[in-house]
């Protein structure tokens, strides 16, 4: 045979191996990515005022009934409050239906600052309650 049929024959093993090596480097790469999985976002957290201890109606609230917690994401309760100051601001606040342990506090389930717990807190400007 002549030389350069032992030349060609080396090359093509060389690129060979180097082909084999490169696609094997890729494919452990993609499945150590796989099995990491995709890096887990961090929700931002939020607090929330809840209830420390059991509450029912006509109680008034004080701050020893309440506490702040952590709640993930941006979803927070619909007429939830941030902080014990919101609740306690602006006057008295009654309770007007039973909220448990570490309920979230809801504006809904509270009466407004300085109101009553009554069915008239819960009746709209120019409603009638019968």
């Amino acid at each position: 045979m002549r030389s350069s049929t032992f030349v060609m024959i080396a090359f093509a093993v060389v690129f060979g191996l180097l082909a084999v090596f490169i696609a094997q480097s890729w494919l452990n790469g993609q499945a150590a990515r796989q099995v990491a999985g995709p890096a887990p976002r961090q929700a931002p957290v939020k607090t929330i005022v809840v209830a420390k201890q059991p509450l029912r109606f006509g109680a008034q609230l004080e701050a020893e009934m309440l506490r702040e917690v952590s709640w993930p994401g941006n979803d927070l309760p619909t007429g939830s409050f941030a902080k014990i100051s919101d609740v306690l601001s602006g006057g008295p606040r009654l309770v007007l239906a039973a909220v448990e342990p570490n309920e979230p506090l809801l504006a809904v389930k509270v009466t407004g600052a300085g109101q009553r717990a009554t069915l008239s807190a819960l009746v709209g400007p120019g409603m009638k309650a019968v």
